[in-house]
């Protein structure tokens, strides 16, 4: 795994108003995976897309939506037997939705999304936007100032949080909790309910 781009040691200063040396970069970099793949798993998202096109697999249920992972560009739909080359469908056959806005999450077909196991190929780029949201980089450099702060603080009381299966830890004062409440809430407005 590798550094998606939340946040990064600069950020992580100028939000802590320290320098912080750079024999520490390697456990920066570190922490900051840590809380990237945190954010990730309890919002359901990956918050920067894959600049690269790739195929996922779906399900066609015999109706004209097709519900779809997060994507910022949509670039080819096939469908048929999942054993044999499927045909692509015409772009002017479908709409992608929501329109004027990312991600795109659902797909109206004009025909009919044929009934079977892993028998459309959508191939896109993959993710929640082309940018990480300012408000998630935020999240993300609070969780990760708290991990710092817990590991230059020695003394006094901790306290263990978690989000979703990620853990965190952090000198328990009132000022760091409400760090804590804040970051939480940012990603519980983005976290995806499974349907």
């Amino acid at each position: 795994m590798s550094l998606k781009g939340y946040t990064n040691k600069n950020s992580l200063e100028r939000y802590m108003l320290v320098n912080i040396d750079g024999s520490f970069n390697s456990q920066i970099d570190e922490w900051i995976e840590g809380v990237e793949g945190g954010v990730d798993k309890h919002t359901g998202r990956n918050f920067i897309a894959d600049t690269v096109a790739s195929i996922r697999k779906y399900d066609g249920d015999g109706t004209h939506e097709l519900l779809i992972d997060d994507c910022v560009e949509l670039t080819k739909i096939e469908m048929g037997d999942p054993t044999l080359t499927k045909d692509e469908l015409d772009s002017d056959d479908y709409h992608i939705y929501p329109y004027n806005e990312t991600p795109k999450t659902r797909i109206y077909y004009d025909g009919i999304f044929t009934r079977s196991h892993e028998n459309i190929d959508v191939t896109a780029k993959w993710g929640y936007s082309v940018n990480c949201p300012t408000d998630i980089r935020l999240a993300t450099t609070i969780l990760v100032s708290l991990i710092i702060e817990e590991a230059w603080q020695s003394e006094g009381e901790t306290e263990s949080e978690t989000i979703g299966t990620y853990s965190i830890s952090y000198r328990k004062t009132e000022q760091n909790q409400g760090k804590f409440d804040r970051a939480k809430a940012i990603l519980e407005r983005y976290r995806k309910i499974p349907i």
